[in-house]
């Protein structure tokens, strides 16, 4: 490498620049080389590091005191509120439990008149015992309307009349008060509509068999709510559920669980009630489409008789 090489790598000399004058010019009017001169503006920072003081700016504040007069609002505006709400609160809930309580004045629906196992009573009074049978074998049982005796050599299957013996559990037998009657079965079912005056049919409301469903009268119409089974069992059956009597005489249906006022046995053209002894009665006689039927003392009218299957 030469001299050469290095002085082209090098770096290059930087010259101040400077004017000088020619040499016919004069000392005085020789250029005068200038510099940018140096600041002369102090600054605060500095004035502050040396002590110079200056004029402090006072920051004003909020008094202390009106804010806590706020805060004192708010809170007292708050409890206010909070107690308004309890107050309300505690209202509404005395109000509910007043208002959810039963009063015990209120009428409560009517249960289903319990299943009864034996004879029942009746309020007419009873007519003179009668041997259901010339073999003696004694056997006594008062009764709740007058105090009878009957004797009977053995258990019979031949239904009860009112007014006669009946045979009950044990093989003893008494007198049935007034017209209660012991269900007879019969032999074999029998299956078909039931019909009343004026071309009515014994009817499932709605045709659907749900618990308590009201038994009523309406236009034959051969539909399976007017298809109606006298059981070997006693019952009458629709649907899978049996007829029965309630506290207001009315019929209904039910499960068949073997209760006596779903009894029924059939003498002639009557439907006869087991637990009673009162007949299926139509009220309206035929005139009304829908009337539902109940059971009334058996007396021989047109509208306790019906034309069976």
């Amino acid at each position: 490498m030469t001299d050469g090489d290095h002085d082209e790598e090098r770096d290059p000399l930087l010259v101040r620049p400077y004017l000088r004058g020619d040499a016919h010019t004069g000392d005085g009017d020789a250029s005068i080389q200038t510099w940018p001169a140096a600041t002369t503006r102090e600054v605060r920072s500095h004035r502050a590091l040396e002590g110079v003081d200056d004029r402090t700016a006072v920051l004003l504040l909020p008094d202390k005191p009106r804010r806590r007069v706020t805060q004192r609002r708010v809170l007292v505006l708050f409890l206010a509120c909070a107690l308004v709400l309890i107050g309300a609160t505690a209202a509404a809930v005395t109000h509910l439990r007043a208002g959810g309580r039963p009063s015990a004045s209120s009428t409560l629906p009517e249960a289903p008149i319990p299943a009864l196992t034996g004879l029942v009573p009746s309020l007419r009074p009873s007519p003179a015992p009668v041997t259901s049978s010339p073999v003696p074998r004694k056997s006594e049982r008062r009764s709740a309307s007058a105090s009878a005796s009957a004797t009977s050599a053995k258990p019979s299957s031949a239904p009860a009349s009112p007014g006669v013996t009946a045979t009950v559990e044990g093989g003893k037998s008494a007198i049935a008060p007034g017209n209660a009657v012991a269900p007879e079965r019969p032999s074999v079912a029998s299956t078909g509509a039931i019909r009343g005056q004026n071309g009515l049919c014994l009817d499932l409301d709605g045709g659907v068999a749900f618990e308590f469903n009201h038994v009523q009268v309406v236009k034959c119409n051969g539909s399976g709510a007017q298809r109606w089974t006298l059981a070997t069992d006693g019952t009458l059956r629709v649907q899978g559920m049996c007829a029965l009597i309630v506290g207001d005489g009315t019929v209904h249906i039910t499960g068949c669980d073997g209760r006596q006022t779903a009894q029924w046995r059939v003498s002639g053209q009557l439907l006869i009630n087991g637990s009673n002894g009162k007949c299926l009665t139509d009220p309206a006689s035929g005139a009304t489409n829908g009337t539902g039927v109940t059971v009334t003392e058996c007396n021989g009218r047109a509208n306790e008789r019906w034309s069976l299957p």
